[in-house]
């Protein structure tokens, strides 16, 4: 009877593994190569990108499928500034999007630990990846790369994203073919992500799963975390290192639309400069790549203006002639809208306690309200009064204090919140208890014309009559005027 179990066993084993293929954990060397694939090239498509001098090694998926869902190929390569990735798999639905069928793919690696939900210092990639909030803005297709840290769930995206790539899917029914692409920098000199080692020594554990049923996916039956798979690879050393360019740059703080946007970067190295190029993401999240211009003893290049408000993110490379490369940090620059600055035009009592502050209308058809302020001398700072609508061209400030100067001033903003620059400041002051208002002050005025024009007419009658007597000698004939 035990014989018969142990048989019965051993065979539903060896079916289990023959309609199943799993791949094995691997631990590989990634080879230094001296062609670099273009960044126009990891684009999804695994028909471009000089990928022929990659490894290419059959990886397994934490997702613990049967092939062809737990398995991919990657290929892998250095040139000694970047680490170029390339998975190609299959998945059990399309990338529609994030209200469709989507599935997201992710690779974390490690210098220190094995398991990838279980703490320590991790540098992540990720496609697609969308719950709600996570990864902003939301991924759209082909999804991008996304830099991350840590082991959360999902991993943190970096404040500076330094990874670069797509993921694209092909077919009209399951099995979905994919290709993920993406290059990352050896040493991106961002503390969120790992500083990797081209010695040919130091391993890096790493693990890579795609997700088609939930937690970030949809549509399918796919799930992420399954199996753990101690995968781990080492970089090929590069040898003798020789001395990369000197990038000195002097970032722009901010930027607003409508407006250029001009970088310059002193380079500098003892064999001389071949290149150097600025690498930009605009508002829309389109990515540039273009060589800077040399204008004397800087590099200059003139970013187009961008016509709303967003975030441009760029980094400047450059390398010598015997292929040193060097590279800045991923900046960030934010693009304001800037709206004109309203005419305020004056602040005069109203009634008791209350000034009339009044303004004129602008002409911008995008402008969505505008927000009154005065000055608190108790916090020495503007205060908020109120917010008003787009065409509104005077406010009635009541409840103030008697006999006192206040001082205002106007600032508009649109849809977006984008806000202008305040006008300039107008002073005020409230009238005193009794102190006629501006109606009031206006019969005064007014009777106090006519009282002058009756006073000036009796006056002119009065010369008449003293002319007339002068020119009519007593008793003596009229004389003709």
């Amino acid at each position: 009877m035990l014989f018969v179990v142990l048989l019965g066993t051993i065979i539903v084993i060896a079916l289990w593994a023959s309609l199943t293929t799993l791949a094995v954990p691997v631990s590989i060397t990634v080879p230094l190569s001296s062609t670099p694939v273009s960044d126009a090239d990891l684009d999804g498509d695994p028909a471009t990108g000089a990928w022929e001098d990659a490894l290419n090694v059959d990886i397994p998926l934490e997702n613990g499928e049967a092939a062809p869902y737990g398995i991919a190929a990657l290929y892998v390569k250095h040139d000694g500034s970047n680490l170029y990735f390339r998975i190609d798999g299959a998945i059990d639905v399309g990338w529609v999007a994030v209200a469709d069928d989507y599935f997201w793919l992710g690779m974390q690696v490690s210098a220190t630990r094995t398991s990838h939900h279980g703490g320590g210092e991790w540098d992540g990639t990720f496609f697609g990846l969308w719950n709600g909030d996570e990864y902003a803005p939301q991924p759209a297709y082909p999804p991008r790369a996304v830099d991350t840290h840590g082991f959360d769930r999902p991993p943190v995206s970096d404040t500076l994203q330094d990874v670069l790539g797509t993921l694209r899917y092909s077919g009209t029914q399951p099995p979905y073919s994919f290709t993920a692409e993406w290059r990352r920098p050896l040493d991106s000199g961002d503390l969120d992500d790992l500083r990797y080692e081209a010695d040919g020594a130091t391993s890096y554990n790493f693990f890579v799963t795609t997700d088609s049923d939930g937690g970030g996916s949809f549509g399918g039956s796919v799930s992420h975390r399954m199996v753990t798979n101690l995968n781990a690879f080492k970089i090929e050393a590069t040898g003798p290192i020789g001395i990369p360019p000197t990038i000195v740059h002097n970032p722009p703080q901010d930027a607003v639309t409508g407006e250029v946007l001009w970088l310059t970067a002193r380079v500098v190295d003892a064999d001389g400069v071949s290149d150097a190029r600025v690498n930009y993401s605009d508002i829309t999240g389109a990515i540039v790549n273009e060589s800077m211009t040399l204008d004397g003893p800087r590099y200059v290049y003139t970013l187009p203006a961008q016509n709303a408000s967003g975030t441009i993110t760029y980094f400047i490379w450059a390398s010598d002639p015997d292929g040193n490369e060097a590279r800045t940090i991923l900046y960030s620059v934010p693009v304001t809208k800037l709206l004109p600055v309203p005419t305020l035009r004056s602040v005069v009592p109203s009634a008791p306690g209350c000034l009339l502050v009044t303004w004129e209308e602008g002409l911008e058809l995008d402008r969505a309200g505008y927000r009154l302020y005065r000055w608190n001398a108790s916090v020495r700072a503007m205060e908020e009064v109120t917010e008003l609508s787009a065409n509104a061209t005077h406010y009635e400030d009541c409840g103030l204090e008697s006999d006192e100067v206040f001082t205002y001033w106007l600032s508009s903003f649109d849809a977006e919140n984008n806000v202008s620059p305040p006008s300039v400041m107008v002073n005020g002051r409230t009238s005193t208890p009794g102190e006629p208002e501006p109606a009031d002050l206006t019969v005064l005025v007014a009777l106090t014309i006519v009282a002058g024009l009756t006073a000036l007419a009796g006056l002119a009658a009065f010369i008449i009559v003293m002319v007339l007597r002068r020119l009519r000698p007593p008793g003596g004939p009229r004389e003709s005027l």
